[in-house]
């Protein structure tokens, strides 16, 4: 099959369109990350395309905990002491995350919510300059994904306090996962494969069992890891209720925080 892989630019509708309006030959498929699924159809309402209507989901391909890190030399160990030095100072803890609005972003709120602490997320225009920020002591903590956060803390510079996975992860075991802590407060970049809508059952089934058992084969398995993802096998009726699942939690965080 042929495939379109979207990226986020302008909130990955270019790519959804070019994608809608190609031949439906059975033979188009979409990759996707989560954000262009879950979060465009609330901020961007295009008019040229329905994401939610126009696209089947197929099949889940892996998911990305985020993950939570303080500065390589930091007293704080703990996301326990992370929070108790929020509450001491609300007004000098400041969170480095990515651009307003992201995943990274949207993850201070939760975790704030959760803790019932005011954090002070600071969005950056990339991962290198928040973690800059918490390396030079501009910020305290940093929520970012995995694969970014991870050299730094291999390198020295970081120390991880958690991640938003719902168990530890493999080759990751001790760092523990914030629901740990705030049990239920799993946050996940995640990646998927759609179908434009009238795409066979036949072909969409073709494809969901092909992937499957590429995500099964060690080396692949092995390759995601290194990305900080990892698969989660799913039926296609599965998958279809966690996507919209994860549109209607993220929706209602945007609606929280006024976006």
């Amino acid at each position: 099959p042929g495939s379109t892989t979207v990226s986020t630019v302008n909130g990955g509708v270019i790519g959804m369109v070019q994608a809608k309006n190609a031949e439906h030959d059975n033979h188009g498929f979409v990759f996707v990350p989560a954000s262009v699924i879950t979060m465009t159809p609330y901020m961007y309402r295009p008019t040229n395309v329905d994401i939610v209507k126009d696209f089947t989901g197929v099949s889940l391909v892996g998911v990305g905990p985020m993950m939570a890190a303080v500065r390589a030399d930091s007293p704080m160990n703990t996301l326990a002491d992370v929070i108790r030095e929020a509450k001491r100072d609300p007004n000098k803890f400041v969170v480095a995350t990515t651009f307003q609005y992201s995943v990274p972003h949207l993850t201070a709120e939760l975790l704030s919510k959760a803790a019932g602490v005011p954090l002070r997320a600071v969005p950056f225009s990339s991962s290198g300059q928040s973690i800059t920020s918490v390396v030079g002591g501009d910020a305290q903590l940093i929520l970012d994904g995995i694969p970014p956060l991870e050299a730094m803390v291999k390198g020295g510079k970081l120390k991880a306090v958690g991640i938003f996975g719902e168990e530890r992860m493999p080759n990751r075991g001790q760092i523990p996962t914030v629901a740990e802590t705030y049990p239920g407060l799993v946050v996940n970049g995640w990646f998927g494969v759609l179908a434009p809508t009238g795409t066979s059952p036949q072909a969409m089934a073709r494809v969901h069992r092909d992937l499957a058992t590429v995500l099964a084969q060690p080396e692949v398995v092995q390759r995601l890891d290194g990305f900080g993802v990892y698969p989660k096998p799913m039926s296609q009726a599965q998958f279809g209720e966690f996507w919209t699942k994860e549109r209607l939690r993220w929706e209602q965080v945007l609606r929280d925080v006024n976006a």
